[in-house]
C-alpha cells in the first residue's frame, strides 16, 4: 500500500466512525458568516483546548506581534471574581491566561501583569481559580486590586450615566492591555463578557448597579485606553445562576473562543453562541446596543470579516511513549465511548507511530505502520476529506 492509498483508507475509515454528539458538540453548529479575503475582524474557534484555540485564533489575526510590541508593559485582565475552581466556570480558564502571557513575552513584552478586582476574597480567588499559579508559571506578575489606593480617577467625557471612574493603576500605567473574560450568565446584566469585564478595572462597582447597569457597562468602555484585544473564553460556559454559579450543573463544556479588537462585535458573537446553550435574546443584553450607540464597536457582525474555525485537530507524536502519555491526557476529550484508550498494554504499543484526527462527525485513530515519519503532524479531517498538512509539521 502506497502513501496515497493509505491516506485514502484513513479518510474512508474516518467517515465511517461517527461519534455521539455531546451537548458541547451540538452548540458548535451556530451560524456565523465567514467572509474570505483580508485579515479577519473577528475569529471564532471551536472544538479545541484553550491554548490550541488561542494559538490558532491569534495566528489568524497576524500573531501577537500585531498587538504587543517589543519592550512594552502589558496587562492581561481576566475574570477572577470568584473563589471557584476552573471546572465551575466562574472565572477565566487559567490555561488560556498562561498561553496569552507566553504569547505576549514571545512578542517581546518587557513585563506582563495579571489582575482583577475580585468579588470574593482576592487571595482565595487568585489561588483557587488557578490563574495565579498559571500566570506566574508563564512569567507574569500578579497584582492585587482590593484596596482603593490602587485606583486613580479618570474622566469619561463620552459616558451617558458615568462621567468619571477610578481605574486600576495597572491599566493606566501599562502600554497595552488585553481583555480576557469568560462567557457566562449574569443575574443583573444577563450576560457578562468583554464589556462587563471592565467592571473589574474600576473601584466603585456599586455605582453601576445604582445608575442603570447596562448603560454604565457601555459607558466604562468609552475609556480612552481601550483593550487592544478582547479574548472571550467560552471553553466552559456558566449557563445559569451566574455570575457565581451554584454547582457543576450550571456549566456546559462548549470548547469555544472568540477574539477581536472590536469589543461590541466579539461580545455579540459570543452572545449568539450562548444562545445555543440557553435562550438569551440580544436585546436583553442591553449594553451591547448601548455600546454600539456610543460608537465603541458594532453589533452587525454580518458585515465583518469573520473567520470561523471548527475542529482543532490534534498533533501526532513520533515517539510512542511520549504519545501514549499525551493520549492519556486527551482521551476523555477526543475518544468516544467504545474507541480504544491508549495504555502500555494496548496492542498498538508495538508500533511507534499513531495518528489522531478529530472532527465533529468523525474520530480517526490509525496506526502508521508503513512510514518512518520523523515528525509529528497536524491532521485535519472535515468529514469528506482527510489530509496531512505538511505546512504545519511540528517536531515533538
Amino acid at each position: 500500500m502506497d502513501r496515497r492509498d493509505f491516506l485514502k483508507t484513513v479518510a474512508i475509515t474516518g467517515a465511517a466512525l461517527s461519534i455521539q454528539h455531546s451537548e458541547a458538540m451540538e452548540i458548535l453548529t451556530q451560524t456565523i458568516n465567514n467572509t474570505n479575503g483580508g485579515n479577519p475582524d473577528l475569529v471564532a474557534v471551536m472544538g479545541g483546548e484553550p491554548e490550541a484555540m488561542f494559538r490558532r485564533a491569534i495566528s489568524e489575526l497576524g500573531g501577537m506581534k500585531q498587538f504587543v510590541k517589543p519592550g512594552q508593559k502589558v496587562v492581561v485582565k481576566p475574570n477572577i471574581g470568584w473563589d471557584k475552581v476552573p471546572e465551575l466556570a466562574g472565572n477565566t480558564n487559567p490555561q488560556l491566561i498562561a498561553e496569552i502571557v507566553k504569547q505576549c513575552f514571545a512578542a517581546g513584552a518587557k513585563e506582563v501583569t495579571v489582575f482583577d478586582h475580585t468579588c470574593d476574597d482576592w487571595q482565595k480567588c487568585y489561588k483557587n481559580s488557578g490563574i495565579e499559579a498559571a500566570a506566574k508559571a508563564a512569567g507574569a506578575k500578579v497584582m492585587p486590586a482590593h484596596l482603593e489606593s490602587y485606583y486613580k480617577p479618570v474622566n469619561l467625557p463620552n459616558g451617558q450615566k458615568m462621567k468619571k471612574a477610578k481605574i486600576h493603576e495597572a491599566i493606566l500605567n501599562c502600554d497595552v492591555w488585553i481583555n480576557v473574560p469568560i462567557l457566562k450568565n449574569h443575574g443583573g446584566a444577563n450576560l457578562t463578557i468583554s464589556m462587563k469585564n471592565h467592571m473589574g478595572i474600576v473601584w466603585d462597582r456599586g455605582f453601576f448597579h445604582q445608575n442603570d447597569l447596562q448603560q454604565c457597562i457601555a459607558d466604562i468602555c468609552t475609556l480612552q485606553k481601550k483593550a487592544v484585544l478582547n479574548v472571550v473564553d467560552a471553553y466552559r460556559i456558566m449557563k445559569t445562576n451566574g455570575p457565581r454559579g451554584r454547582s457543576a450543573s450550571d456549566v456546559v463544556l462548549a470548547k469555544g473562543l472568540f477574539i477581536s479588537p472590536d469589543i461590541v462585535a466579539v461580545d455579540t458573537a459570543a452572545a449568539k453562541f450562548f444562545n445555543q446553550v440557553r435562550e438569551m435574546p440580544l436585546d436583553t443584553v442591553g449594553h451591547l446596543a448601548k455600546g454600539e450607540a456610543l460608537k465603541i464597536g458594532t453589533m452587525n457582525i454580518d458585515k465583518l470579516n469573520v473567520k470561523r474555525i471548527k475542529n482543532i485537530s490534534t498533533f501526532i507524536c513520533a515517539d510512542f511513549f511520549l504519545f501514549s502519555r499525551f493520549c492519556r491526557n486527551i482521551t476523555e476529550q477526543f475518544s468516544p465511548a467504545g474507541t480504544f484508550t491508549v495504555c502500555s498494554s494496548h496492542p498498538f504499543t508495538k508500533y511507534r507511530y499513531l495518528i489522531i484526527s478529530h472532527c465533529v462527525n468523525a474520530l480517526v485513530w490509525t496506526c502508521l505502520l508503513f512510514y518512518n515519519l520523523p515528525y509529528g503532524y497536524f491532521a485535519g479531517c472535515h468529514c469528506t476529506h482527510f489530509k496531512i498538512n505538511r505546512e504545519k509539521e511540528k517536531k515533538i
